[in-house]
């Protein structure tokens, strides 16, 4: 049986939760029966446990959370800025594909490449706007699979079966949002093909 106590045993029971009622010695032989402790003070000790063991799941909880925010805000910008690239990429094929018309050169190639490299780099640039690093643009003409098309007037490479085409080629890289997966900006390379419509 339990010793019934009824006077305070220790100020350290009632302030310390390290002092457990079922950790004091004995009364007169019987052992001190918990149930026996003040009904205030057991559940002030319960609270003080539920205080720290909420405190811990929060903090858990709360670094979780920030994780996922920063991998999914990291993940979501990459993901627009690649989508933003591909388009501006193909806008520039598509219109190198159609410029200089009425001024083509030897086999229907460009009179002046650099000029649509330019045109190309300016639009590619335009459309992405500050989103991306653009680091290069490059306007290439081929005749099928050879690259770059053939100026020989005896032997133009877009006769037959075989189709003229323009090959832009954008590289650069992604900004670092928040540095979830390294602090390196994210290096890309797109390439769109249209057919060449001035040949």
């Amino acid at each position: 049986m339990c010793a019934h106590v009824t006077v305070t045993r220790s100020w350290k029971q009632f302030w310390f939760p390290a002092f457990h009622a079922c950790s004091l010695p004995p009364l007169d032989g019987l052992p001190y029966c918990p149930t026996h402790v003040p009904v205030a003070v057991a559940a002030g000790l319960r609270r003080v446990h539920q205080k720290g063991q909420a405190l811990v799941e929060a903090g858990m909880c709360v670094t979780v959370f920030v994780l996922l925010t920063m991998g999914a805000v990291d993940f979501g910008y990459s993901f627009f800025a690649l989508h933003a690239v591909t388009h501006a990429t193909s806008a520039g094929a598509r219109m190198a594909s159609a410029l200089q018309m009425d001024s083509r050169g030897p086999c229907g190639t460009f009179s002046d490449p650099a000029g649509v490299t330019s045109a190309v780099d300016g639009v590619v640039r335009g459309q992405v706007g500050s989103a991306v690093t653009i680091d290069s643009v490059s306007v290439v003409e081929c005749d099928g699979t050879t690259c770059p098309a053939s100026t020989d007037t005896s032997h133009c490479g877009n006769t037959g079966s075989t189709i003229p085409e323009v090959v832009v080629t954008v590289q650069g890289s992604i900004p670092v949002v928040t540095g979830m997966f390294g602090s390196t900006p994210r290096p890309f390379t797109r390439v769109q093909t249209f057919r060449d419509e001035g040949r």
